[in-house]
């Protein structure tokens, strides 16, 4: 059993390095933790671990304080506190854990792949054959501006690699943030921090064509627009902005490849559906994109201020706008097959349908759950936990994934986001 100090709580933290494992990067790995079933511990390889005085600024200067509404800052999954061995070395940081979660690439695309939907048949609620699909979308695109523009507010923060891999996606409709150890860090006009990483398919156009190197460069929060803007397109249209084939003679010679590669069109700001469109095929366009005709004539020009100006709307202008959209829009999707099911596209359920034997009774009663923990000492010292739901002993994994669910529907915010 692995044992950390919380260096703002003093609190002991308990894992085992080798059960206790739920995920993990090139910069670290991540695991549960034994007395905590809502929060997880990050620890840093041992060629990344000068993260310390990083993860100090952020427990310190967080985003959002005791005013802002839990939805919202819940969207973004923070450092709680950093964490220690029992000879006070930094180690890494205690965050909120996300459970039962995809990330966004499960979604963005016409069609969701048929094993991700036998595994998480919750997200048919995002299929588009539902009338509510669209609606929805608007939603979730919403929700992920409403983290970013938290973070830009306080003028230290720029996400940088807002890609769809960072974004998860509850069961219940909860939009998060993660890898925010990740971001870059400002004070005033200094970098305390350049960010750790950055994906080439959200970059900017600036950034390919001034050969901005984020991990060297201070970045600023247009950046973090258009990556947004790119995300906001692919949930929406199920597919990336700069997607088409050029005709010919808008190739500049046979010595340049990749024409017709995301990098080459941003670079140029080759947009399909704005000023050059003339410069694709027109079959790809249709191909591609024919969904956009359709979308709110206030989100169409967002995007295409985004991605052809260099005077890009901020995050707020898209909250609010992505608000005011989900707000005015029936539960339907223009893009929906005929004669589909309405579909409450604010709420997705995070129960499984129950079968009904033939001598149930039609009438559905609420379950209600009790959750014990046993814990076994020996010597003073804990050596295991056990997890009981109703008297049935369980996993923890179980008992971990039942009681957040049960969380989840007493606070829900499926019913739909409040403005910032």
């Amino acid at each position: 059993m692995y044992k950390l100090i919380g260096r703002t709580s003093r609190k002991t933290y308990l894992f085992d390095k080798i059960n206790d494992r739920i995920g993990g990067g090139g910069y670290g790995d991540i695991y549960r933790i034994r007395e905590d079933y809502s929060i997880c511990v990050k620890i840093y390889k041992t060629k990344h671990k000068t993260h310390e005085s990083k993860i100090a600024f952020m427990v310190a200067n967080k985003p959002f304080n005791k005013s802002t509404n839990k939805i919202f800052s819940d969207i973004l999954v923070w450092p709680i506190e950093a964490v220690e061995t029992q000879n006070g070395k930094f180690v890494g940081f205690i965050m909120p854990k996300i459970v039962d979660s995809v990330d966004l690439t499960a979604i963005n695309t016409d069609k969701i792949r048929i094993d991700i939907l036998r595994k998480y048949p919750w997200l048919k609620t995002y299929t588009r054959s539902y009338e509510g699909a669209y609606r929805v979308r608007i939603l979730l695109s919403h929700n992920i501006a409403i983290g970013l523009n938290l973070l830009h507010n306080t003028g230290k923060y720029v996400m940088v690699d807002c890609k769809p891999e960072n974004i998860r996606l509850t069961p219940n409709g909860k939009i998060y943030l993660i890898d925010m150890d990740g971001i870059q860090v400002v004070n005033g006009n200094r970098v305390l921090h350049h960010a750790m990483a950055s994906t080439e398919e959200i970059m900017p156009p600036e950034a390919f064509q001034n050969n901005i190197i984020p991990s060297k460069s201070m970045i600023n929060s247009n950046w973090d627009v258009f990556s947004f803007a790119t995300i906001a397109y692919s949930i929406i249209m199920a597919r990336p902005p700069f997607t088409g084939t050029l005709i010919d003679s808008a190739i500049p010679s046979a010595s340049v490849t990749n024409v017709n590669s995301i990098v080459f069109l941003v670079k140029n700001k080759y947009f399909p559906m704005g000023r050059y469109n003339y410069l694709f095929k027109p079959k790809s366009i249709k191909q591609l994109h024919s969904i956009f005709n359709s979308i709110a004539p206030s989100i169409k020009k967002l995007f295409l201020q985004t991605f052809e100006e260099n005077n890009r709307p901020n995050m707020q202008e898209w909250v609010n706008q992505l608000r005011s959209v989900y707000d005015k829009l029936p539960q339907k999707n223009p893009t929906a097959k005929p004669n589909t099911k309405l579909t409450n596209a604010s709420k997705v359920s995070t129960q499984k349908p129950i079968k009904k034997k033939n001598n149930q009774s039609k009438s559905n009663t609420k379950t209600n759950y009790t959750f014990k923990t046993n814990t076994i000492t020996k010597n003073g010292k804990t050596i295991n936990k056990e997890y009981f739901i109703n008297g049935n002993q369980v996993s923890q994994y179980e008992f971990e994934k039942l009681k957040t669910a049960m969380y989840d529907n007493m606070y829900p915010t499926s019913a739909g986001p409040q403005s910032v």
